[in-house]
Formats: structure tokens, sequence, C-alpha cells
């Protein structure tokens, strides 16, 4: 019972909420009506345009991560370069006599 007074004024509220937004989504779609009849092309095209602006940005985003994996391929490359370069050194230096060069790993 005591669920049922702290859980009824959220139902509530979220009732409310649910009017509301389907009362929006009526008046969109009645706006979306009025506008396929042809009485408002502004719109259209505007929203064309946004559709436009929203697309490149997708294929930017696209492009920034391609852009990322390539340089972050590179940098893990460039490391595990500098880890092997280390260790030949590291194994000249520490006096390998037959002059092999082989890696550790």
């Amino acid at each position: 019972r005591q669920l049922l007074v702290f859980f009824s004024p959220q139902v509530h509220y979220l009732k409310r909420q649910l009017e509301i937004k389907t009362d929006i989504i009526e008046q969109l779609n009645e706006e979306s009506a009025r506008i396929t009849d042809g009485e408002d092309q502004e719109v259209l095209r505007v929203q064309e345009q946004y559709e436009n602006e929203l697309e490149a940005l997708r294929a930017r985003i696209v492009d920034l991560q391609l852009e990322r994996e390539r340089e972050r391929q590179k940098d893990q490359n460039e490391r595990r370069s500098l880890g092997q370069d280390y260790e030949i050194s590291h194994l000249k230096k520490a006096g390998d006599s037959e002059g092999s060069g082989r890696i550790r790993g």
C-alpha cells in the first residue's frame, strides 16, 4: 500500500506526460497532412536542407572515426617499432656477443 502511495504521483505525472505527447503528435500529424497538401513548401525546403546537413554531419563523423582509427594504428605501429628498436639496442648493450639481434617476446 505504501508503494502505491509512492508511485501514484509518478504514475499521474507519466500519464499527463503521455497525454501531452499524444496531443503534440496529433498536432504534428495535422501539420504534416497540411504540408503534404502543398500549403507550406518552405517548411519542406528547410526540412530537406536540415536532412542534407545531417547527412553531411554523419559522413563527417564517419570520416573522423576512420581518421582516428588510422592514427591509432599508426601510433600503435610506431610504438611497436620503437619497442623493437629498444630491445635490439638493449641486447647489444647487454653484451650479445653473438650479435644475433633476436628480439625477446
